[in-house]
């Protein structure tokens, strides 16, 4: 099996586990840390809130994140090392991509990941929240009115909805165990 490398170091994919290819633990962006700095808070409340939360998904069985934040919304490896520390049950996968944001509503979302697994495509997908801890240009009072929106929302709310119509364990383990660890299998010394 290849290594994948992690903020605590390399991992087998074997050791992967099911994993959530696109969350954010943090999402800052310069201009709001610059004009706002008080809205941040405490360096080590905000580490400590984040490992709390990643220990309560750990707990619900995720065992890898992938963490894509780019340079511009706040890429800090060293802050994401600390909070890693503290969730040794989790690993933490640190890569760079491009955000998109899409207002389709929950359900619209799940059907068509039903009906993509209802055609076949288990194999070509893979599961995540794209969920952060903290987000700086988002007022945290806002947070619970986006009831949908944390690390939790897959296992509390997506994969029972899913097999409530027909996509099945063996799929939802290809999407969160399989096809991730076969896209870091197929990528050495990523």
């Amino acid at each position: 099996m290849s290594q994948v490398a992690t903020v605590r170091g390399p991992v087998s994919t074997a050791e992967l586990g099911p994993t959530y290819m696109h969350e954010h633990i943090f999402t800052l962006t310069a201009d709001v840390q610059q004009n706002y700095p008080q809205e941040w808070g405490s360096e080590e409340a905000r580490v400590a809130d984040a490992a709390g939360r990643l220990r309560a998904l750990a707990a619900q069985g995720i065992a890898t994140i992938v963490d894509p934040t780019a340079v511009g919304l706040g890429r800090n490896i060293p802050r994401i090392q600390r909070v890693a520390e503290q969730v040794p049950e989790l690993n933490i996968i640190v890569a760079t991509g491009l955000y998109t944001y899409d207002s389709v509503p929950f359900e619209a979302r799940a059907d068509t990941l039903v009906e993509m697994c209802r055609r076949g495509y288990a194999g070509s997908m893979v599961l995540s929240q794209d969920a952060s801890c903290y987000i700086d240009w988002i007022d945290p009072g806002v947070l619970p009115f986006l009831a949908q929106w944390h690390y939790l929302h897959i296992g509390d709310e997506v994969l029972p909805y899913v097999r409530g119509r027909g996509v099945t364990d063996d799929e939802i383990t290809t999407m969160l165990v399989e096809n991730p660890r076969r896209f870091f299998d197929d990528r050495p010394g990523l």
